[in-house]
């Protein structure tokens, strides 16, 4: 194969020199570029309730960050993609699959149901910023930003008695023409820093629910994922 040479002296300005290594010598054409289809999330520990959470501040690979928890390339960026976010939407998860075998009819702790309905998913403010400046506020952003993932209502029916059966169940939406849509959308360039946050102005809110034991930092999980065009330099 024969050697190619770039006279570097001739080149004056850094984006030429950048320009040509990349034709000769580069792994990607700068310049061209794909366009997929993504969902960017990321969950943290809920605890013992707390007045922020922020999310998409840890990349994968990082200390503790799995690909269950992000899968965000870089912290507090989209890295040398680009994103276009088209839809917010708020979850949450228990790890391990942890349920509660029994239910006795006076237990409001039993499942996730009474956070559901009188705990911190009635409550909260979702801001998504971009190089300090807002654009997108959320007020209780679990209900008006829901999961919104088309998952449908899945229960297995144990034994029932007069103080055993099952419990109430509540989640939240589930349906698809529910999520909230960005209008207009949102572009964050590569490169760009963004941060995400839930806040509670009110004060921190406490889980309720103890069994499954949602405030163990192991157990209980929210999230965050941001739906929409990632634009990534072709290779």
């Amino acid at each position: 194969m024969a050697t190619q040479t770039i006279n570097l002296a001739s080149l004056t300005q850094s984006q030429q020199v950048l320009r040509a290594l990349q034709a000769n010598f580069g792994t990607m054409q700068l310049g061209n570029y794909q366009a997929v289809r993504r969902q960017f999330y990321s969950y943290v520990p809920y605890g013992a309730g707390s007045t922020q959470y922020n999310f998409f501040g840890s990349a994968v690979g990082n200390t503790g960050q799995t690909t269950q928890l992000t899968n965000l390339p870089t912290a507090g960026s989209f890295g040398t993609s680009s994103f276009l976010v088209k839809q917010v939407r708020c979850k949450y998860y228990i790890n391990g699959n942890v349920n509660t075998n029994t239910y006795a009819g006076t237990d409001a702790t039993s499942g996730l149901y009474a956070d559901l309905i009188n705990g911190f998913f009635q409550a909260g403010v979702l801001q998504l910023v971009v190089n300090a400046k807002t654009f997108v506020t959320i007020n209780k952003p679990f209900l008006n930003a829901p999961a919104s993932d088309g998952r449908a209502y899945l229960y297995a029916d144990g034994t029932r008695s007069t103080t055993q059966g099952r419990f109430p169940y509540a989640d939240l939406s589930r349906r698809s023409q529910n999520s909230y849509m960005v209008d207009p959308e949102i572009f964050i360039a590569a490169q760009q820093n963004f941060s995400l946050s839930i806040t509670y102005p009110s004060g921190l809110i406490a889980p309720i629910c103890t069994n499954p034991a949602f405030a163990t930092t192991t157990i209980g999980f929210i999230g965050v994922s941001l739906d929409g065009i990632e634009f990534r330099p072709v290779q």
